[in-house]
């Protein structure tokens, strides 16, 4: 690899990305990181020097935790003094990112870059050559208070237990030139993830005017996978929601037959927990909907 593409890998995180690393696919194959078109926007929100605090509201598996860790893995890995925190809402999950995080460093190592680790367990892995650590952790009141840390990433933060009380821990970690992404698909109108989302459209009891947090929201058709094919008489029964989802927001045919099948799907579960508004959000306001 040459210096001039060194440089560019090393300053440039989407062009890191798509010529370094690689990810699962949905068959588990190893596959080239192609960002999407979301993907891609993040990255180049988050470089942004105001964008520092991000709560990120989300449709479910729309790759915004695999773009996230690819940021932020790759940045320790290349950048001195780098600390990452990455909180999860269990063990299970935490081990998944703990296993992207190895792969990214293996990615790097495969072209000669990357330091060598001195620690490399199911709680940290520590680059002494750079100064930089990566620390795992499940989400508890003590999870950030062990290091000051350049980016933290909770994930999940809607379905955590006490997560007012963890990310108090994690916010003093991280200090004002720091970032902080929280994001999470939502639960119900309640928590610590609801009342940050609130926060940033001035719906909280104080509505303080100068709420820190930026609001990033990411509807389910902004992800590409999520079309199917439509039935024959599919035009001619569409609802009145679907016209204007059509209409206002540019969904095709095959991305409204996707949703019928998932509201159909989730709606037959009979379950008050499992709703298609919180698993596939689609506005602000019908996404932290009761059950």
């Amino acid at each position: 690899m040459s210096a001039n593409v060194i440089e560019e890998v090393i300053f440039d995180v989407e062009k890191r990305v798509e010529r370094l690393l690689y990810v699962p696919d949905t068959d588990k194959n190893l596959v080239p990181f192609i960002l999407k078109p979301l993907q891609r926007e993040y990255l180049r929100r988050a470089m942004r020097p105001e964008s520092r605090r991000r709560v990120i509201l989300k449709a479910r598996q729309v790759g915004m935790s695999s773009v996230i860790q690819a940021r932020n893995y790759t940045a320790a890995m290349l950048t001195p003094n780098m600390n990452i925190l990455v909180a999860t809402q269990d063990d299970d999950t935490k081990s998944i990112f703990r296993a992207r995080a190895r792969l990214h460093y293996e990615n790097l190592r495969a072209v000669g870059l990357g330091p060598e680790k001195a620690t490399d367990n199911e709680y940290e892995m520590v680059f002494p050559q750079l100064n930089s650590r990566i620390v795992f952790r499940t989400a508890t009141e003590s999870a950030g208070r062990a290091y000051t840390f350049h980016r933290v990433h909770a994930t999940e933060v809607a379905f955590w237990k006490n997560a007012g009380r963890s990310l108090a821990g994690m916010l003093e970690s991280v200090p004002e030139t720091g970032e902080m992404d929280i994001e999470s698909t939502p639960s119900g109108p309640y928590g610590a993830f609801y009342n940050l989302v609130m926060s940033t459209q001035g719906l909280t009891m104080d509505n303080d005017d100068d709420v820190p947090w930026e609001l990033i929201f990411y509807e389910w058709w902004r992800e590409p996978r999520y079309i199917s094919t439509p039935t024959p008489n599919l035009f001619a029964s569409l609802t009145e929601r679907e016209e204007w989802l059509m209409r206002e927001k540019g969904l095709s045919l095959e991305q409204i037959a996707f949703r019928r099948a998932k509201w159909a799907e989730l709606t037959a579960l009979g379950d008050d927990q499992v709703l298609p508004e919180r698993e596939f959000v689609e506005y602000l306001e019908t996404a932290f909907v009761y059950g």
